[in-house]
C-alpha cells in the first residue's frame, strides 16, 4: 500500500485530473446557468457539491491515514500492527463513501448533460434545416410553400400532405 500511495502522490497528471474535475463541473454549471439552461445548471451544481464532499473526505480522512501508514515505516520491520488494523477499517469505510459520492456525482452530471442536450434540441424545432439554409427566418413562422421548397432539398424531410406540412410548421413532428 505504501508504494501505491507513493505512485499516486508523485503522478502530477493524476493529481491534475483528480482536482480538475471540480472546476470543470462548476464551469459547466455556471455556463448552463448563464445560457438559460436552469435544470441542467442545477444538476451540474449538484454534481459539483457531491464531488467537493468527496474531495473533503479524501483530504480529511484518506490522505491523513495514508500519511500515518507511511510514517509507520517499512512493513517488513514493523512490530506494531495496530495502525494497519485501524487503517483497514477506517480507510475502507472512507474510501467506500467517496466512491459512492463520486458515483452519484457522475449520475448528476450525466443528467445535466442530457438536459443540456434536450434544451439544444428544443431550440431547433426542424433540426438544422434553418442553419443549413432554406429558411430566411425562424422556420416555425415559414409558410407551407417555404417548407415545401426546403423539404424537397432533403428526401428525408419530404412530407406527403398539407397536414404534415402544418405539423412541421408548428414544430410538432420529429423530423
Amino acid at each position: 500500500m505504501q508504494s501505491f500511495n507513493n505512485t499516486i502522490q508523485s503522478n502530477w497528471a493524476l493529481a491534475a485530473l483528480f482536482v480538475g474535475v471540480l472546476p470543470a463541473t462548476v464551469a459547466a454549471a455556471v455556463l448552463d446557468h448563464r445560457s438559460g439552461r436552469g435544470a441542467a445548471a442545477r444538476w451540474a451544481a449538484y454534481a459539483a457539491v457531491l464531488y467537493l464532499v468527496a474531495l473533503l473526505v479524501t483530504a480529511g480522512f484518506n490522505i491523513p491515514m495514508n500519511s500515518d501508514l507511511a510514517a509507520a515505516g517499512n512493513p517488513s520491520t514493523m512490530t506494531d500492527f495496530a495502525i494497519v488494523d485501524r487503517f483497514k477499517t477506517s480507510w475502507v469505510a472512507a474510501n467506500a463513501l467517496r466512491a459512492a459520492l463520486c458515483a452519484v456525482a457522475l449520475g448528476a452530471l450525466t443528467r445535466a448533460l442530457v438536459l443540456h442536450g434536450r434544451s439544444d434540441a428544443a431550440a431547433r424545432p426542424l433540426g438544422d434545416a434553418a442553419a443549413v439554409g432554406g429558411f430566411d427566418e425562424d422556420p416555425s413562422t415559414a409558410s407551407v410553400d417555404e417548407i415545401s421548397k426546403v423539404t424537397n432539398k432533403w428526401p428525408s424531410m419530404r412530407t406527403s400532405s398539407s397536414t404534415e406540412l402544418r405539423r412541421v410548421r408548428q414544430g410538432v413532428c420529429g423530423c
